[in-house]
């Protein structure tokens, strides 16, 4: 999950800094799914393919993204390129998803400048209780 907060962080401060978005809260989930299908690995390939690890072109990453999917691919598993050690998955095929649940809801606090915090909001009991 670190994986997942670390990447859509990123995203989410890209856009909100692009559209000059005033402080703010923004409720995000945490989704699990099962996965059936094999992906071709990039794993390991930061060193010989740094134009699709790049940080903020996606241009040849997207590019191979298209070709493979246009052979079939069901998808790929890559390497974070924000989160050392972390794994990403780009699924072409929706099918081969199932059982999506949530598995936590997070909130990231937007300043104006950064997403400065991430909290978990959970339900401490039922509202009878209080």
């Amino acid at each position: 999950m670190d994986t997942a907060i670390v990447e859509t962080k990123h995203h989410r401060q890209q856009f909100l800094s692009a559209t000059a978005q005033a402080r703010m809260e923004l409720d995000m989930r945490v989704y699990l799914v099962d996965l059936d299908g094999d992906m071709h690995d990039l794993r390991g390939q930061k060193v010989a393919q740094p134009l699709v690890y790049h940080n903020d072109n996606y241009a040849a990453g997207q590019h191979l993204a298209r070709t493979l999917r246009a052979a079939g691919s069901n998808g790929i598993a890559y390497d974070s390129v924000r989160r050392t050690g972390g794994d990403c998955v780009a699924v072409f095929r929706p099918p081969l998803l199932s059982n999506a649940r949530q598995e936590r809801h997070l909130c990231y606090v937007w300043n104006g400048q950064e997403v400065e915090t991430v909290y978990e909001k959970r339900e401490i009991g039922n509202g009878s209780q209080f």
